[in-house]
C-alpha cells in the first residue's frame, strides 16, 4: 500500500507562502462540481495554516461572493433573466456541465451539493479532504497522493 501524503505532511518541504495542491485533481475535476476547485485550494491553505472546516467554508463563500459567482448552481431553479447574451450563454454552458456532474454523482451514489457546506462534505466523502476533530473544532487536511483516479471514484458514467 502506498504511503498517504497530505498537505500537512509536506508543510516542511514547501517554500514560504506556498500551499500544496494535488496535481492529479485536474483529471478528476470534470466529474466534480465547479466549486470543488476553490474548496480544495482553500482547504489546502487551511491545512498548512491549521485552519478549520468552518474557516474554509467561510473563505470560499467570501471568495465566491467577491467574484459574484454562482459556483453551486441551483439545478432545480435555473436562472432565466440575464443582462446579456454572453451572460446567458456562459450560464447555460455551466448549467449543462453541472447537470452532467449531478447525473454522474447520482449514478455513483453521491448527492450534488446544495451549498458550500454540502460541497465540502462531498469532497470529504470522496476522500479528497480529511477532517480531524479536536478541541471542539474540525480541522482539515487535503489528500496529495496517492490521488484516486476517475475510475476509482466513479464506476458508472453517462
Amino acid at each position: 500500500m502506498k504511503k498517504v501524503i497530505t498537505a500537512k505532511s509536506v508543510i516542511d518541504k514547501l517554500p514560504e507562502n506556498h500551499s500544496p495542491f494535488p496535481n492529479s485533481y485536474l483529471k478528476l475535476h470534470r466529474k466534480l462540481p465547479e466549486s470543488s476547485f476553490t474548496i480544495i485550494l482553500a482547504a489546502a491553505n487551511a491545512a498548512v495554516e491549521g485552519g478549520t472546516k468552518q474557516s474554509v467554508i467561510e473563505e470560499v463563500e467570501y471568495l465566491l461572493d467577491i467574484k459574484n459567482g454562482q459556483y453551486i448552481i441551483d439545478l432545480d431553479n435555473p436562472i432565466t433573466n440575464f443582462k446579456s447574451l454572453e451572460e446567458k450563454e456562459e450560464y447555460e454552458y455551466d448549467f449543462k456541465r453541472e447537470l452532467k456532474v449531478k447525473q454522474d454523482l447520482k449514478l455513483n451514489g453521491y448527492n450534488y451539493p446544495k451549498d458550500t457546506s454540502d460541497a465540502f462534505d462531498l469532497l470529504t466523502e470522496l476522500g479528497l479532504i480529511f477532517e480531524e476533530k479536536r478541541d471542539g473544532k474540525t480541522y482539515v487536511d487535503v489528500l496529495i497522493s496517492p490521488y484516486p483516479s476517475v475510475s476509482d471514484l466513479f464506476k458508472r458514467s453517462r
